[in-house]
């Protein structure tokens, strides 16, 4: 019973995310999500092709990509 608005929430939340960067290696985006953690910003990490972006959710977009510039990291 739980099952289905279980998943349906998984996919709400995840759809509600946005990417602030990509094309990034691995390492960078470790540190780019350690940043943003030590800020209180949830990001996630996705795998795309090649290489790897991160995304955060819509509501924490303007703070995270203001960090970004403050460590010029963008």
């Amino acid at each position: 019973m739980l099952r289905k608005p279980l998943i349906f929430l998984v996919l709400t939340l995840l759809g509600c995310q946005e990417a602030i960067l990509h094309d990034l290696d691995e390492s960078r985006a470790n540190s780019i999500l350690l940043m943003l953690e030590k800020n209180d910003i949830a990001g996630n990490k996705i795998r795309s092709g090649a290489s790897w972006e991160i995304k955060v959710s819509a509501g924490s977009r303007a703070p995270a990509l203001e960090l970004l510039e403050h460590y010029r990291l963008n």
